[in-house]
């Protein structure tokens, strides 16, 4: 699952309580925050990686709101969609490390 804070992990974690769950978060930052957040939970099993098509280095995009950081770049219509607030925009891209899921 796609991680940002932690928070859904917990959920699942509280839907779940037997299960073990996995969570993805390439950006340094939020990795840090699900890092603290999930720390108590031995079951929660986190990976400061991304999910992708293949095994290696992807661009990562940071946005100006970070939820919406993806491996994908802002599409040049999102402002004029979202309402011009920008939140969608692009302040720097990274790169991070991606697997597959499947060999």
């Amino acid at each position: 699952m796609g991680a940002y804070d932690g928070i859904t992990s917990l959920k699942h974690n509280e839907l779940l309580p037997n299960s073990t769950i996995h969570s993805f978060k390439p950006f340094p930052e939020s990795f840090s925050t699900l890092k603290q957040t999930t720390s108590n939970y031995e079951n929660i099993k986190i990976h400061n990686q991304g999910l992708g098509e293949y095994t290696g280095v992807s661009k990562f995009h940071s946005n100006n709101f970070a939820p919406t950081n993806s491996l994908l770049a802002t599409h040049e219509k999102a402002d004029s969609n979202w309402g011009n607030n920008s939140i969608l925009s692009t302040k720097e891209v990274i790169d991070i490390t991606c697997r597959t899921l499947f060999p």
